[in-house]
């Protein structure tokens, strides 16, 4: 059961790595000349693009205080649930429900084969997974205390809360700790658009409207050196998580007056849906990627 924080205060998938390490490469090794924008890289061929990874992975070997594989990485195909019974807004014609049901299919096939990756590299956080064909990689949605996701679920709400915490309390270390690019950004563009730091914010979760849910994961060779990495595996996670909460967020003087509407006092239904992500070849927490959206029809 969860138990909402308080606070006061594959080849082709493989391409995609191999894009984002180019388009950042002549950042790092000025001596390799790739005469290519970002754009141009995308077409490269696949071979083409093995060619200049596999040049930057030799420059990275000799340059050991350069990390290659610390770049920020590509959003990977995440997809967010299609609705196929009925719309919330408007109604759905035979194809578009046709298209949703084999976008929603694709995403559990995706789900589970990322899922048998993680559980063979051992890489489920709080999960034995002795064998990886077993009947967990084919619950990703599940809610279960038991099920396979559930320590990572877990993981994700305290991440959440910690998050929303540090930005109601303007504590730009411990967000820049628990996010990575773009979430980083967004989240300090919001702290930067306050118009007084004589104010304090209270934000508390009060409860989970549904359980919080992975509705899809994927795990890809993110790190592609010859030697692999020197701590756990190659394997790059991002998984996206739906919250659906009620929430506060009051505003408070440096007198301890509240300066926020009453309304603000009563708790309102939040649903988002997160990108976290951590990389497994670095000792770290889980991160805040970025936001995602329903698909408004």
């Amino acid at each position: 059961m969860f138990r909402p924080p308080l606070c006061h205060s594959t080849l082709l998938h493989s391409f995609r790595s191999s894009r984002t390490v180019l388009r950042h490469g002549r950042r790092f090794f000025g001596q390799i000349k790739l005469d290519k924008t970002a754009e141009d890289i995308n077409k490269l061929s696949p071979d083409e693009q093995i060619e200049r990874l596999s040049q930057l992975s030799a420059n990275a070997e000799n340059n050991p205080d350069v990390d290659l594989w610390s770049l920020s990485a590509d959003l990977l195909d995440l997809h967010v649930p299609e609705p196929v019974i009925r719309a919330t807004t408007t109604p759905l014609t035979f194809r578009a429900r046709m298209n949703n049901f084999f976008a929603n299919q694709v995403n559990h096939f995706k789900n589970i084969f990322s899922m048998y990756r993680l559980a063979k590299a051992h890489s489920l956080p709080g999960v034995d997974t002795p064998k990886a064909l077993r009947l967990g990689i084919f619950q990703v949605g599940s809610t279960s205390d038991t099920a396979w996701v559930a320590p990572l679920r877990r993981i994700a709400v305290q991440t959440y809360a910690d998050v929303y915490c540090a930005l109601a309390n303007g504590d730009v270390k411990a967000i820049k700790a628990l996010t990575t690019h773009p979430y980083t950004s967004h989240l300090q563009g919001l702290l930067k658009s306050r118009t007084s730091t004589n104010q304090k914010f209270i934000w508390t979760m009060h409860s989970h409207v549904t359980p919080p849910k992975i509705v899809s994961i994927r795990a890809i060779e993110g790190h592609l050196g010859r030697g692999g990495p020197k701590l756990g595996n190659r394997l790059s996670v991002q998984t996206l998580v739906r919250f659906d909460t009620t929430q506060t967020l009051k505003v408070y003087s440096k007198k301890g007056v509240q300066i926020s509407p009453k309304e603000s006092s009563t708790p309102r239904r939040v649903t988002e849906y997160l990108v976290l992500e951590k990389r497994m070849w670095y000792d770290g927490p889980w991160k805040i990627k970025q936001q995602m959206f329903e698909r408004s029809e």
